[in-house]
């Protein structure tokens, strides 16, 4: 009896691990999928349909101007809080519960709204991969789209995100 009691907690402790190994495994972003837009493209992605940007809400009254690119420290600790806030966001809707972190693609902007930088995150998914141009330099702009797209700002002195908004469905 006492056997079958350790045996069930070892197997319940490496349950607990696994599933604490697989969350941190699906909030990985790949790095390969992230990518800096240059400075003369950074205000083209806030041009967005179906979804809050910077600039386009109001309380950004202030002006939004192109900033200095974000080094890669800051993108390395952007990105570890980005994933797990992903899949919160997906988890949230039952019907994107098969949508997984690591697929999405991200585009950063660096920008200055009333004197502070800020990063914008640009994301979408791997399926709506979008077939023109080059996503490394060029904006992608979809309307509609849900969860398959999503923006949210970094501020790299705070190291907190905000805004995080997916499209609008459909």
């Amino acid at each position: 009896m006492k056997a079958t009691r350790i045996v069930l907690a070892s197997v319940a402790f490496f349950a607990v691990v696994t599933a604490q190994q697989q969350a941190r495994a699906a909030a990985t972003l790949d790095p390969s999928r992230g990518a800096v837009l240059p400075a003369n493209a950074a205000l083209a992605v806030l041009q967005q349909c179906s979804r809050d940007a910077p600039g386009h809400r109001p309380d950004h009254s202030q002006p939004v101007s192109a900033a200095s690119l974000p080094t890669r420290a800051e993108i390395q600790e952007l990105e570890a809080r980005l994933g797990p806030l992903l899949i919160e966001g997906l988890g949230a809707d039952p019907y994107s519960r098969n949508l997984v972190a690591s697929d999405y693609f991200r585009q950063y902007a660096a920008l200055t709204i009333a004197g502070r930088r800020i990063i914008y995150v640009n994301g979408f998914h791997r399926l709506d991969f979008p077939q023109r141009g080059d996503w490394r330099r060029d904006p992608v702009l979809v309307c509609d789209g849900g969860r398959y797209f999503f923006g949210v700002e970094y501020d790299p002195e705070t190291r907190m995100l905000a805004n995080f908004f997916f499209n609008g469905p459909g």
